[in-house]
């Protein structure tokens, strides 16, 4: 049973200044569900007082209709196995019919091999067969379970939604909380941030600044979480997009992280770190040409960009082209005057250089 104490409640009635009392539990009932001394007075849910029962028994009611609930997802999921279970079946028998490896292959006698030669010069024709059985199946379940969803979405209660009063105290948090970040003060910054996500957690900005925080204390796979939560407010929130490409990055998965500056460079063509996190992403892929592309790019907008300048240099570095690296680096030694990784590109540029 829920262990809860039911706070005080009003009346839903305009005129009623009593709090509720009982609370209506006929399913044909049409009138509000709570009840308050005032509304029995005026004579609403006498045709089914058996069903009328004190606030006290409501805790029951949820706690019997949560069993019922927990009951019914989880024979959605055994349904959803079983049907999986099915697909997986067919799946192996097909292989096993038509997948012939090169170790089965050495096994088998030639009558055997007679007949396997046979039954793949059919896959052809099944395969077209089978497709359209599967698509057909596939397409008609998931048309009547996204059906099934829309009219819980029609009538599902809206429990996480967010006050306009709460909405307007987050985002004027989020601005203290982005200051803090901006002057690197981080864990100050995160616990601002995260009083404005208990006002409101589907402000995207709140979500999008603390994974930013969390890149700054180097936990890169907390802060993808936060990119990703953010993401799923706003597909097209276009710092998350480019900052969880950020992130997938720091953590080496390259190919992943271009699909994320992709997303963002189609909302924003010139955005500057979207366009240099693509182009570093294929520099450590070692396609330096392309990432040549991107890079002057990124460089046309903000000529002294110091982290295009300087993955630029690395690329043509590569390359073997020491003069247009050794200029590269030079520009960014200006920006960053000690940054040793650059001093020692620069330096096997010009011995290479002297090497020529």
């Amino acid at each position: 049973m829920i262990e809860v104490e039911i706070p005080d409640i009003k009346c839903l009635i305009e005129n009623h200044t009593q709090f509720i009392q009982q609370v209506c539990l006929n399913k044909q009932c049409t009138d509000l569900r709570l009840i308050c001394n005032q509304c029995l007075k005026k004579g609403l849910h006498q045709q089914h007082m058996k069903d009328v029962q004190g606030l006290n028994q409501l805790v029951n009611f949820i706690d019997n209709n949560n069993k019922q609930c927990d009951s019914l997802c989880e024979s959605i999921s055994k349904q959803g196995d079983l049907v999986l279970d099915s697909y997986l079946k067919l799946k192996n028998e097909i292989k096993n019919k038509y997948h012939i490896s090169k170790e089965r292959l050495l096994k088998i006698d030639s009558n055997q091999l007679n007949q396997a030669i046979g039954q793949m010069i059919s896959l052809a024709d099944y395969k077209i067969s089978i497709s359209k059985i599967i698509t057909d199946l596939s397409n008609e379940y998931k048309l009547k379970i996204d059906k099934l969803k829309q009219e819980l979405l029609i009538k599902t209660v809206n429990f996480s939604e967010v006050s306009k009063d709460d909405e307007k105290s987050s985002t004027n948090l989020f601005n203290k909380g982005f200051a803090l970040f901006n002057n690197q003060k981080f864990d100050d910054a995160i616990q601002v941030i995260d009083q404005t996500l208990k006002l409101n957690p589907n402000n995207r900005d709140s979500l999008w600044c603390k994974g930013e925080c969390l890149i700054m204390k180097n936990n890169l796979k907390e802060a993808l979480n936060f990119y990703n939560q953010a993401i799923s407010v706003d597909s097209k929130h276009l710092n998350s997009l480019s900052s969880k490409g950020d992130c997938l990055r720091g953590l080496g998965q390259f190919n992943e992280a271009i699909i994320l500056y992709d997303q963002a460079l189609s909302i924003n063509p010139k955005h500057l770190d979207s366009l240099y996190g693509k182009g570093d992403c294929l520099r450590e892929l070692g396609k330096y040409d392309e990432s040549l592309k991107w890079l002057n790019q990124a460089l046309q907008i903000q000529p002294k960009d110091y982290f295009s300048l300087q993955s630029k240099g690395v690329c043509l570095q590569e390359k073997q082209n020491f003069v247009e690296a050794l200029n590269c680096f030079e520009q960014a030694l200006k920006i960053s005057p000690v940054d040793q990784f650059i001093k020692m590109r620069k330096n096997k540029c010009e011995q290479a250089l002297k090497k020529s």
